[in-house]
């Protein structure tokens, strides 16, 4: 039996695609409309990353090129901050989201 180790990026890439591939595979199978199918699949992709089955939490973090703070200053916009991680709570946040947005 080989000594239990961190798995590899490559690894946890090809499980996420695996996992990907598993959900489009089962919301294609459920014979709903278009646009259930897709939203189903959007939910649990996020709930995929939000940690669910095999995979824990991934968090996806903005990460704005570095002179697009002081551009969009310029242009009078808003811009993003860097290293704002947005994850966790995603599949519940797009309920929420389309509740109000239906």
């Amino acid at each position: 039996m080989e000594k239990p180790r961190a798995y590899t990026e490559e690894e946890v890439i090809e499980m996420m695609m695996g996992h990907v591939r598993n959900l489009v595979n089962y919301w294609d199978g459920l014979g709903k409309s278009k646009k259930e199918t897709l939203e189903g699949l959007v939910f649990s992709i996020f709930t995929m990353l939000d940690g669910s089955g095999d995979l824990p939490t991934i968090d996806l973090v903005l990460k704005p090129h570095s002179t697009d703070r002081k551009y969009h200053i310029s242009k009078g916009a808003n811009y993003f901050k860097s290293n704002m991680r947005i994850s966790t709570t995603l599949h519940e946040d797009y309920c929420i989201y389309m509740k109000k947005h239906p």
